[in-house]
């Protein structure tokens, strides 16, 4: 199968359809990714021939999506899968008339329970437990065909998802009180191993100009015996 992630304009890596596109392609599967904004969607579409079109989208995001999704539905019939933040937050999106199949929580094996046909249209709620190091590394290529991303020195990491705080201000309580997860241990919180952290930074310094890494965990230096190690 053959997934064609939409993006505007990017302005700095997303990890979360790097993964995705990783997850797919580990599976056999293809994945592309697209700048509405600097590319012809059209000449994409004929030319890449997608199964599926596919949006991550924060809130804000999604107005223009559905939008696109529905223009995409009209002219080629393609089905779409809707996944990211706004989706979690706002899963009644799946009522939306354009949206085929709507993602909450993690996507990694929910895009290729969509993929292979293992579930039916309408809201996929994924399991928000799972163990990081079985996940493979983002697949970066999809967002280095773009030389500005490529050549930046500045590469993204991730070691960790979720927080084991949950503090009023923030977007993790309401994350929290979404999963089915025993809150009393805090198994929300789930961390990378360390050899697994060092093993992505010396894959990325083998294949790409790196001089320093962003790390976006919410919570990076939560362990002071992890982060020492």
């Amino acid at each position: 199968m053959r997934v064609l992630f939409i993006e505007k304009n990017l302005r700095n890596e997303k990890l979360g359809i790097m993964y995705l596109s990783a997850s797919l392609k580990q599976s056999g599967h293809h994945a592309d990714l697209i700048q509405i904004d600097k590319e012809d969607i059209d000449k994409k579409i004929r030319t890449y021939q997608p199964n599926f079109i596919a949006f991550s989208i924060t809130s804000g995001e999604h107005v223009y999506a559905l939008e696109l999704a529905r223009e995409i539905k009209e002219k080629y019939n393609i089905p779409n899968i809707f996944g990211g933040p706004h989706c979690t937050f706002f899963p009644e999106i799946a009522e939306h008339e354009t949206t085929d199949y709507v993602v909450q929580g993690q996507g990694e094996q929910a895009i290729l329970d969509v993929v292979e046909g293992r579930v039916e249209k309408g809201l996929h709620k994924s399991d928000m437990a799972c163990t990081l190091d079985s996940f493979p590394f983002p697949d970066r290529e999809i967002f280095y065909q773009y030389p500005e991303f490529r050549d930046n020195p500045i590469k993204n990491v991730i070691t960790s998802r979720s927080c084991p705080y949950r503090c009023a201000y923030c977007y993790n309580h309401s994350q929290i009180e979404l999963t089915k997860i025993d809150q009393e241990t805090k198994q929300w919180f789930n961390r990378r191993s360390v050899s697994n952290v060092i093993n992505e930074i010396n894959a990325i310094k083998l294949d790409y100009k790196l001089e320093k890494i962003i790390f976006i965990d919410d919570s990076f230096i939560q362990s002071k015996k992890w982060l020492d190690e």
